[in-house]
């Protein structure tokens, strides 16, 4: 067998859990190494001389061909608890997933990630926050995580990649299987620069058992977990209380004190948990400086757009006196599609008939 096909067998012995392959990488590199040295089990406290029957016993019935197949025939990848490419951020968490299957690529170590959770029945408010939040981090470089359900999870995915950014969804089934089936043409954009991950063989189908589970991994994942709408008693508060475990920083949206969508939410900023009113706060929870989201703003603009961004301050201009500022004979229709496209951009604003200004930079102190 090849090293890699020695960390699958280690990482699917039936009987031995994740919990356990955690403490056998303790005392052996990995799956190579326990499979000709298995006694070194025994040096690990809790483990019994019954686990390691099981070990020996599981080395004569491993058929490594039967096992890739069904991921050949997926196109799903893997990675085992011993390979070089497993997540150090899931690595130590309690009760790791002994390997992930996936599509697309993994998370890059070296970015921050934000989880973006919440309600699968949302308010059009739930909607857009989640879009906005996720559209923001995204537009940092930050990669957003979130679950593929519906409601806040598909907007949040949604936001990541209306910038252009890189999300990845975390399933409670297998990778090749799309649940719900409306997030077809979501899973389908995220493969292009994200992936689909899930500690769940190809073909498992979705069951209500594996999302509790599947939660600490987004967590697990995510250096933030931002709550967008939650009930008081909802799941995903059980994405908060693994982060909690994992020493995550938790960050929530604020509702109106009446709505039930806005109790989960409401009650963790209560309990501590930082509120995101706006970008600088999302900004500040990241670590990240709001003068690198102005700078990546403008570095998307025409240099049409750019001439008359520049031309604008923080107080309202008149678009007849910014015609006159940037160029008589400029066609008025011509610099109106400049601003629509500005405003699109969500680097100015019209506030009132006629009249813009900048928002990039007037917002917040840079």
């Amino acid at each position: 067998m090849t090293q890699e096909e020695y960390n699958v067998w280690a990482c699917t012995i039936p009987g031995i859990g994740n919990e356990t392959i955690k403490k056998i990488g303790t005392v052996v590199e990995n799956g190579e190494d326990l499979y000709f040295n298995t006694k070194e089990v025994l040096k690990v406290p809790g483990i019994t001389g019954e686990q390691y029957e099981t070990i020996e016993h599981s080395k004569k019935k491993f058929q490594p061909e039967k096992w890739e197949e069904r991921l050949l025939q997926t196109g799903v990848m893997h990675c085992t608890f011993f390979s070089p490419e497993y997540p150090d951020s899931l690595r130590y968490i309690l009760n790791p997933p002994r390997i992930l299957y996936y599509k697309g690529r993994l998370p890059d170590p070296t970015h921050k990630k934000m989880a973006v959770i919440g309600a699968r029945d949302c308010s059009p408010y739930g909607r857009q926050m989640a879009w906005k939040m996720a559209k923001e981090a995204a537009l940092l470089g930050v990669e957003v995580i979130s679950g593929l359900a519906r409601g806040i999870d598909s907007y949040g995915h949604r936001g990541a990649l209306d910038a252009g950014g890189i999300t990845h969804g975390i399933l409670g089934n297998g990778p090749d299987v799309i649940y719900p089936k409306e997030n077809k043409d979501i899973y389908g954009e995220i493969l292009k620069k994200g992936s689909v991950i899930s500690e769940y063989y190809p073909g498992t189908p979705s069951l209500a058992k594996h999302f509790p589970m599947r939660n600490r991994m987004i967590s697990g994942l995510s250096d933030l977990i931002l709550v967008v709408e939650a009930k008081k008693k909802s799941g995903s508060l059980i994405t908060v209380s693994y982060a909690l475990e994992q020493g995550k920083e938790v960050a929530a949206i604020p509702g109106r004190i009446q709505d039930l969508l806005s109790g989960g939410c409401n009650e963790l900023i209560r309990q501590g948990a930082t509120m995101i009113s706006d970008e600088k706060d999302l900004f500040d929870a990241l670590g990240m400086s709001f003068k690198k989201r102005v700078k990546i703003r403008k570095e998307t603009l025409t240099p049409e757009e750019r001439n008359v961004f520049e031309n604008l301050g923080t107080e309202m201009v008149n678009v007849t006196a910014l015609k006159e500022r940037l160029d008589p004979s400029l066609p008025m229709s011509h610099l109106m599609k400049i601003l629509v496209s500005l405003e699109k951009k969500e680097m100015i604003q019209e506030v009132g008939r006629g009249y813009y200004r900048k928002i990039c930079e007037s917002s917040h102190s840079l």
